[in-house]
């Protein structure tokens, strides 16, 4: 499913999208959809790649996204064309993977090509933003110099502010501390909220048996009983690959749940000794 900004509301998963408004604040008169194409593991450092949409129906072009980065950033893509391309690590001082458009592609209907990023750490859950393109506002009329030295300054505008927000899939560092036991509570909850608040989940029997696996792994790793837990683990993965990309049917799991929940499971996996 695709993670859907307008006006800081998230499209849950069957529920109409209102379109953009053109009463909105300048800068959240659109409506965009962030599709993950992937995330990946190598080694320590995972990869994030996203696909974004400024739907027909906004009323501005898409300027900026800006992805939340608790795990600095190593290397961010600029695509193609460069001129039409910038991006960032860092905006008001905080760490994100950022990308700012100066071309003409991010019109109304317009798509991104992809917008990859990566960092050390884990896949997770941070905040968005996305930022249409607008008019700056008219300078203020020059005053005598007489006053000039008692005028207040103009405040910078906070982009974060000023942007439409919701959560996406971005990287997390490395739990301090972790144990496969901890990487599987992590995991429990990550799935809990792609079930509940974030609704990335559409089917409750895949939620349940999901939520099942997962007690099985614990249990079993508990229990010092690897065989047990890597099966356990191998049923979770195998329950959201046919969740994502069912033989028939409508996929019930989104896009979002599918590169947030795989890329943690398989990384457990990959540290409980094989039989």
């Amino acid at each position: 499913m695709r993670l859907l900004l307008s006006l800081g509301t998230i499209l849950l998963l069957g529920i109409p999208f209102a379109p953009a408004s053109a009463q909105a604040p300048p800068g959240k008169r659109l409506t965009v959809d962030i599709d993950l194409g992937a995330t990946s593991m190598r080694g320590d450092t995972t990869s994030v790649t996203y696909l974004v949409t400024n739907r027909a129906t906004s009323a501005e072009q898409l300027f900026k996204l800006m992805v939340e980065a608790p795990a600095p950033v190593t290397w961010i893509q600029r695509p193609a064309p460069n001129e039409d391309w910038t991006t960032t690590k860092k905006s008001v001082n905080r760490s994100v993977a950022g990308w700012a458009v100066l071309g003409d592609q991010m019109q109304p209907g317009g798509t991104s090509p992809p917008l990859s990023f990566e960092a050390v750490g884990l896949a997770g859950l941070v905040s968005a933003w996305v930022l249409g393109d607008f008019p700056p506002e008219p300078a203020p009329a020059p005053r005598p110099d007489s006053v000039v030295d008692t005028l207040p300054e103009r405040p910078i505008p906070n982009l974060f502010e000023g942007s439409v927000m919701s959560t996406t899939v971005g990287v997390a560092p490395f739990p301090s501390g972790m144990t496969t036991t901890t990487l599987i509570t992590r995991l429990d909850s990550l799935t809990a909220r792609t079930c509940s608040d974030l609704a990335w989940i559409s089917s409750a029997s895949v939620c349940t048996a999901l939520d099942g696996h997962l007690a099985s792994a614990s249990t079993a790793v508990a229990a010092n009983d690897d065989g047990g837990a890597r099966t356990a683990l191998l049923a979770f993965i195998s329950e959201l690959d046919t969740g994502r990309f069912p033989p028939t049917g409508t996929p019930t799991l989104s896009s979002s749940a599918y590169w947030l929940l795989r890329p943690n499971a398989t990384y457990i996996l990959g540290r409980i000794p094989p039989p």
